[in-house]
Formats: C-alpha cells, sequence, structure tokens
C-alpha cells in the first residue's frame, strides 16, 4: 500500500453532484441556445423572409431615442412611428428593425432618428400575407457583440456536460486505483509505465480561455471603445482597449500551439521505472512524433509544483507555486526523435497528492528544443511516490548526482553574465551582483510605471481625483520595484578568515560581517518564481541557523550552483 499522504487528493465528486453536475451544464446550454435564438438566428431569418415583403410608402409620426438607465448604464433605441395604408386601410407600426435592443452609444441612434424626422415620408416593408406586420429597415440587423455573450454559455453548457460526461469513467478509474494502493493506474498512459505530453490538452484550454475572453471582454469593451476613446482617445476610459488587444494576444499563442501541435503532435516520456521514487532517479527516454533537428541540445526543466484552489465571492482561483526545480540539458539521438531524461530526485522530494488535476503536489518534465521557424516544446507530468529503494535503483541514483556534480564543477561562467568574481590584489575572493542585471524586467515595469504616470495625469484632467491615489499608490510601487532593479547590489568579500557582505539600495549600504568559522555552507535559495520560470538567490547558512543573502537574480541554476560552489570553497577552505 501507498504511504497515506499520497491519498491527500482531490476525490472525485460525489455521486449526488455527479448528478446534478450535467443538469446545471444542460440548463446553460438549454439557455445560451435561447438567447442566441432571440438575439442573432431569429432576426436573420426574419430578415430572410422580408426581402419578399412589399414595399409601401409610410409617413413618421413620431420619432425620438429613448433611454433606459440603471446600475450597469444607460442604453439607447430609436423608437419610430410611422403609419401607412394597405388595400385602404390605415396600420399604425414602431417597428425600425427586427430586433429591438437597446444598447449603450447614443450617436448611432440619434443618427437613425435624424433620418426619419416626424413628418416626412419614408418607405416601409409590410408583410403581404398579414398586413399589419411592417418595418422600416428590412436588412439584417443582428445584436452585434451582444450576440456573443451566448455563446459564452453555449460553451459553457457544451463543454461541462461533455466534461462531466469523460469525466464519470475517470471518476470511477481513480476511486479503483485508489482503493488498490496504485492511484497512478487510473491514467491509461501511465498504467502503461508511460506519459504522454499534455500538449494536446494545453491546445484545447487556451483555445477555450481565448474564446471565453474575446466573448466576453470584446462586447463589454467594445461600446465603451465607440462611445469614449475612437473621438477622445485621450482620456481614462482609453485603458478599455488593453482587453481586446489581450484577446487577440490570447487569441494569436493558441494559433502559434496550434501550429506547433500540427508540427510537433504528442510526445511520449518512457520512464526507466514507474512511478518515480523520491531519493531515486528519474531516468527515461522522450520519443518524439516525427524527427527534428535542433539548433543545439535539448533544454529539460523539471518542476515540482504546488496547486491552490481559493474560493472567494467572486469564484474560485487556482494558483500553482514552484515547490523544486532542476535544470538539465540531453542529446537528441542519431535518429533524431529521441532523447534520454536523468534527474536525481532529492530524498526530501514532496510526493504527489494531485492525481486528477485538483489540490496538491504534482510533478512536470518540461523539455525545449529551439527549432528554425517553430521551437519544439512538450511538458510531461508523472507521479513521484514515497518508498524503499532497491540496491540497483540508490546506485543509479548516485551515478546521476555524481554526474549533476561534475557538471557543476565544470561549469565555466558564460562571458554574458554580470555576476563578477574576482581575485583582489590584497587577496581573498570578491563576489559582485551588479545592479540593473534584467533589463526585460527593467522595461516591462519601466512601461508600466509610464502608463500609470500617463493615468493619474488624464484622470486628474479630468478631475476624477478618487482614482488618481490608486494609481498613485501603483505607481510608488512599481516605481520601487524599478529602482530595486536599478540600484540594488550585493558585494561579498572572503577575506583573512572574514566574510564581509554588503548591500546596496539607493547608494545606501548595509553590511554584515561574520568569521568563515561560523559558516556551515553556502546553498542556492528560489527567490522569484512565475509560473515555472525563477531566479535564484544564495545564502550562507550560519552553523547557529542564521541565513544571510550573499547574492540575487540568477536566471540560470547552474550559474547559481556554480556560484554557491565557489563561495563555499572560497569561504570554507583554507
Amino acid at each position: 500500500m501507498i504511504p497515506a499522504s499520497l491519498q491527500r487528493t482531490s476525490t472525485p465528486a460525489s455521486p449526488g453532484s455527479q448528478k446534478t453536475g450535467p443538469v446545471v451544464f444542460l440548463i446553460f446550454l438549454l439557455m445560451g441556445c435561447g438567447f442566441f435564438y432571440f438575439l442573432a438566428a431569429r432576426p436573420f431569418f426574419q430578415s430572410r423572409a422580408a426581402r419578399d415583403w412589399v414595399e409601401t410608402p409610410c409617413r413618421i409620426v413620431s420619432s425620438e431615442v429613448k433611454s433606459s438607465s440603471d446600475s450597469d448604464g444607460t442604453t439607447y433605441r430609436p423608437e419610430i412611428v410611422y403609419t401607412y395604408k394597405v388595400a385602404g386601410r390605415e396600420y399604425r407600426s414602431d417597428r425600425y428593425q427586427f430586433l429591438r435592443l437597446s444598447s449603450s452609444g447614443r450617436a448611432d441612434k440619434a443618427a437613425v432618428v435624424a433620418r426619419y424626422p416626424r413628418g416626412k415620408a419614408a418607405v416601409c416593408y409590410v408583410n403581404p400575407k398579414a398586413p399589419a406586420e411592417a418595418v422600416l429597415d428590412r436588412r439584417s440587423a443582428p445584436a452585434g457583440f451582444a450576440a456573443l455573450f451566448p455563446l459564452i454559455f453555449v460553451a459553457i453548457g457544451a463543454g461541462g456536460l461533455v466534461w462531466s460526461i469523460r469525466g464519470k469513467p475517470k471518476a470511477a478509474a481513480l476511486n479503483a486505483a485508489l482503493a488498490a494502493g496504485e492511484p497512478w493506474r487510473f491514467r491509461p498512459d501511465w498504467a502503461e509505465g508511460r506519459v504522454v505530453s499534455s500538449s494536446k490538452r494545453a491546445l484545447w484550454l487556451t483555445w477555450a480561455v481565448a474564446a471565453a475572453w474575446n466573448l466576453t471582454a470584446t462586447p463589454i469593451a467594445w461600446p465603451i471603445i465607440q462611445a469614449n476613446v475612437l473621438h477622445r482617445p485621450l482620456n481614462p476610459a482609453a485603458f478599455v482597449v488593453l482587453f481586446p488587444l489581450a484577446g487577440l494576444g490570447m487569441l494569436a499563442w493558441a494559433i502559434f500551439l496550434t501550429l506547433r501541435w500540427l508540427r510537433f503532435g504528442e510526445s511520449a516520456l518512457e520512464m526507466a521505472s514507474f512511478p518515480a521514487v523520491a531519493g531515486g532517479a528519474m531516468e527515461g527516454t522522450v520519443r518524439l512524433n516525427r524527427p527534428i533537428r535542433p539548433e543545439g541540445p535539448v533544454r529539460l526543466r523539471l518542476n515540482c509544483m504546488a496547486r491552490t484552489t481559493t474560493s472567494s465571492g467572486d469564484g474560485n482561483s487556482t494558483t500553482e507555486r514552484l515547490v523544486w526545480q532542476r535544470e538539465e540539458t540531453a542529446e537528441m539521438t542519431p535518429t533524431g526523435d529521441a532523447f534520454p531524461v536523468a534527474f536525481a530526485l532529492p530524498a526530501s522530494a514532496s510526493v504527489t497528492t494531485s492525481w486528477n488535476g485538483g489540490d496538491g503536489i504534482f510533478w512536470r518534465l518540461e523539455a525545449h528544443a529551439k527549432l528554425p521557424g517553430v521551437d519544439y516544446k512538450a511538458q510531461f507530468e508523472f507521479p513521484v511516490c514515497a518508498g524503499e529503494l532497491s540496491p540497483e535503483a540508490a546506485a543509479e541514483a548516485d551515478r546521476v548526482r555524481t554526474r549533476e556534480q561534475a557538471e557543476v564543477a565544470a561549469y565555466v561562467q558564460p562571458a554574458s553574465s554580470r555576476v563578477r568574481v574576482t581575485t583582489p590584489m590584497r587577496g581573498g575572493t570578491e563576489f559582485y551582483f551588479p545592479p540593473g542585471r534584467s533589463l526585460v524586467g527593467t522595461l516591462i515595469v519601466g512601461g508600466i510605471l509610464a502608463g500609470l504616470i500617463w493615468g493619474i495625469n488624464q484622470t486628474a484632467a479630468h478631475h476624477a481625483y478618487g482614482p488618481v491615489f490608486g494609481l498613485g499608490v501603483a505607481a510608488f510601487i512599481v516605481g520601487f520595484i524599478l529602482s530595486y532593479i536599478w540600484t540594488a547590489s550585493v558585494r561579498v568579500n572572503v577575506e583573512a578568515g572574514m566574510v564581509t557582505v554588503t548591500h546596496k539600495f539607493l547608494g545606501i549600504p548595509t553590511t554584515r560581517v561574520l568569521a568563515a568559522a561560523d559558516a556551515a555552507e553556502v546553498k542556492t535559495d528560489i527567490t522569484a518564481s512565475s509560473g515555472s520560470s525563477i531566479t535564484y538567490g544564495l545564502k550562507i547558512v550560519c552553523r547557529d541557523g542564521r541565513e544571510i543573502g550573499a547574492g540575487d537574480r540568477i536566471k540560470d541554476q547552474r550559474e547559481a550552483e556554480w556560484l554557491a560552489s565557489r563561495m563555499t570553497d572560497a569561504i570554507l577552505k583554507p
């Protein structure tokens, strides 16, 4: 049996929730289809039928723009009343188009009313089979972006139904695997000792997010852009433009992932021992769907992640936090359709507790190969469990660790690195981590700061002083980050049995001094992470348990390990 810690996972839904789930999604689907019919389909078919209606003279009786206000704002619609005669009988109608919908933006409704002033002789179109039915404009006039809203309900309902139906066998398989003490066997590929890449799942998820964002953000943002931005681009409402632009970016990314999928398809990781065991070695071979010729070695990144879901009044929010990471490289086989994978897992490695995408710990291998055009990228999620290592497995893990240590010892710091390790003329060793080592980060943060300052100026110019305070606080925070990037530095001097660590920020130094004999080791530490992208720092661990920061903002794990090794040698070796 597996340890109880492995069973702390998000379990499948209860039978009651499994029954109610499809019903809820079916309601969403029916609501979406109904709204779409009345907002888009019905006006379209009415317009098609009206092509056979009879053109008839009419006279405008009244014409005005009607408004309606509520907590969400004000909407407008043209209300035009006209009379016409059929077979000597007079009729009255107020139908301008087949779709009667109020929306934001008064200017376009006022333009319609201006075309049909009171008393004007005009032309309407009459249903010859029902003379009381008439319309001024028989062209197809769908709800525009508003018609996209029902598609959100359709997508949620249809996707939820598929998820509910497909999730039942998967939930049953997980329950059976948990009961048998082998939870990894609920996935067919895991049961075979292999891991299929998540490229296809990521592709569908990206398309779903892009579609949901564009269907939601565009209908909301476009009327505001029309009313407030197109004719007055320099005003506080201009930030709304960011929402459709973000949607276009998501759409472009989905198309890019589709091209990658069409080029590479799915890959499979065949592990030598399944599942991996904490303290052992994760070894195997990644086999590609078709051969490639990369421009260098394949970069591998092994991540241990913690997934957490929090609930609030606005819904659920899921975050992923990096717990542990290791980077390696691998060479393609001569055939170009496979490459080896080998990582040593620490004995303290967190075991998998998230088996079905719920909260808990999970492990992910990322592979990246540079190619002309679209790069090869793949991700593989595999389980790590606790257990006793066989003598052979322990020996293999030691061999992988020895190789990793040899790679650190043979590391050569690239000329592009700004971290300097020097030997001053007075002796000893100096490690210097200069400021301003993140150009991309500086540009991004600087751009955000410039946008905030512009927003403050524009908002104040419109006498909206309330939001100015919030923008000012945000600008202060961003400015602080920017000043840290450009002015913060660390200098570590090891000389004559003493270690001097000097942190400098905004030109103000802070110095700590300790005896080299009081230091136990220098270790690497994760200082910042965003998804699976992280930066490293160094910490001097003292014998009394204190930890002193000795460098940060190192992007390359190999360089961080090499710097820690050099600093350890300088401090601990006489």
